[in-house]
């Protein structure tokens, strides 16, 4: 039963990317003022649809939630002659899961608190269970994320009764990462994910790759994805797939491209404000060497014109990111 709904969520999902990529579809791309009623009513109903699908598939996660489904990893080293793996590898290993699940608990945390912030709504409880290891043997042991909700429990059935169960979110994402990676999938759906977080993933993949440690990875009972395994074979063109992903997105977020006007200079605190053609203001940090650029553009806030600029972004542990000017587009 419980695997029928993890087929059936799982198909919804795919779904679901697939309608967004075409909500606003004929008001986003008909021409300039050719947007007829007609055009509005056809991205009215996509949208009413795409939303209708996606409560539906909040629901259905409810749903499994409720039956308690946890996470079960189960890691085999089936080549090893001795049939039994080295402490050293075990211990450094099991760290290093341990250490990837406190991160991305703890990103969860984050998030979870400023949306209630936001909403003013008070801050939730968390439950954080301990990671159980269970059902070791000779070259294999399980890891269980989560726990089992109880029937006996007054709560039984409820976001009560989880609280916010943040192993459970963690295992959760964790293999959400992973299946993106195994599959080859898009992976700039790992765009929320922290580049500290994506880093310690990739060394989950380089422990299963040194010393010739054949670690083959089942995962099953995943609320959103089948079955899968990772293969040794696989290991180490994944973590040098992750290590590239992270170099270019980490590149790509250093220099940005402004267009827009000027609307505040302080040539004393070394900054202006530039005022993007959507309505976003962004202060902008500039150095000595920087002003001869200003005067040679004749920037002026009573005399605005319009200039494009490179930015870089210097993001900081826990801050948003500062922008400080590179160069004017001649």
């Amino acid at each position: 039963m419980i695997q029928d709904k993890l087929k059936q969520l799982s198909e919804m999902k795919r779904e679901l990317s697939i309608e967004e990529k075409m909500l606003d579809y004929y008001t986003n791309h008909a021409p300039e003022g050719k947007v007829t009623f007609t055009m509005q009513v056809a991205d009215s109903i996509n949208r009413q649809a795409y939303e209708k699908k996606k409560q539906l598939i909040a629901d259905l996660e409810k749903e499994i939630a409720r039956e308690g489904e946890i996470i079960n990893l189960h890691f085999t080293i089936p080549d090893l002659p001795s049939g039994m793996m080295p402490l050293s590898a075990f211990n450094h290993f099991t760290q290093n899961l341990d250490e990837t699940l406190r991160l991305i608990g703890e990103d969860i945390i984050r998030k979870i608190d400023s949306c209630s912030l936001k909403a003013g709504r008070r801050q939730r409880k968390f439950y954080n269970s301990p990671i159980q290891l269970l059902a070791m043997s000779p070259g294999s042991f399980n890891v269980q994320l989560g726990a089992l909700n109880d029937p006996s429990s007054l709560f039984y059935g409820t976001n009560e009764e989880r609280k916010v169960n943040i192993l459970y979110k963690s295992g959760t994402r964790l293999l959400d990462i992973m299946y993106t990676l195994g599959h080859r999938d898009d992976m700039n759906r790992l765009a929320d994910d922290t580049d500290e977080i994506l880093e310690s993933v990739q060394s989950l993949y380089k422990d299963m790759d040194k010393d010739n440690l054949s670690l083959d990875i089942t995962w099953t009972r995943h609320p959103t994805r089948s079955t899968f395994t990772i293969l040794h074979k696989d290991t180490a063109p994944i973590a040098k797939a992750l290590k590239d992903y992270v170099e270019r997105r980490q590149q790509a977020s250093q220099i940005r491209r402004f267009t827009g006007t000027i609307t505040t200079l302080s040539m004393e605190k070394s900054f202006f404000r530039i005022k993007q053609k959507d309505g976003t203001i962004s202060t902008v940090k500039f150095d000595k060497e920087n002003i001869s650029d200003l005067m040679a553009h004749e920037v002026n806030p009573l005399y605005q014109k319009e200039y494009t600029i490179y930015v870089t972004c210097e993001n900081k542990p826990k801050k948003k990111c500062t922008y400080r000017l590179k160069r004017f587009e001649n």
